[in-house]
């Protein structure tokens, strides 16, 4: 963000009246809100995802190092996910 714009930034805010001020606050907080819950969601589909992909690649006979290596998971991960899917 350029200095202009923020300084036009904190101008418009400072114009509000403060239950404008109360309105902006609260919407801040409800993005972030929303946006940590979305950031949480993706993250997790991933996760499943490559959870997913280690149990394929378990059952179609890959070792622990090299489906770590694929998914990025730990290999403890992949051992773990070995010890269920057996």
């Amino acid at each position: 963000m350029g200095i202009f714009q923020k300084a036009f930034g904190m101008a418009e805010l400072a114009a509000m009246t403060e239950k404008q001020q109360i309105a902006y606050q609260e919407s801040l907080i409800h993005y972030s809100d929303m946006k940590n819950m979305i950031d949480t969601a993706v993250e997790e589909a991933v996760e499943d995802r490559l959870i997913l992909v280690a149990e394929n690649a378990i059952i179609k006979g890959l070792d622990n190092l090299l489906i770590a290596e694929i998914t990025g998971l730990a290999v403890l991960e992949v051992q773990n996910i070995r010890l269920k899917i057996n």
